[in-house]
């Protein structure tokens, strides 16, 4: 069974996504942001993508086919 995700949020209006350590998640420093490892996206098209893939969700979710 895969680990499910500990989402960690940070708080835009204090400015947190400007601090060094969302920098390391993303240099950009914005959100959203996704950290799995030592991996790391910062797009939500690529995060959905990633995410549908690794845990294998139903096509219809996130068709890996776009033209589908």
């Amino acid at each position: 069974m895969p680990s499910r995700a500990q989402p960690r949020l940070p708080r835009t209006r204090g400015g947190q996504q400007h601090s060094d350590g969302f920098g390391k998640v993303n240099v950009l420093r914005k959100v959203p942001a996704l950290k799995d490892g030592d991996f790391t996206l910062a797009e939500s098209p690529a995060i959905l993508a990633y995410l549908s893939q690794k845990y294998k969700t139903p096509d219809h979710w996130y068709p890996l086919d776009m033209k589908k």
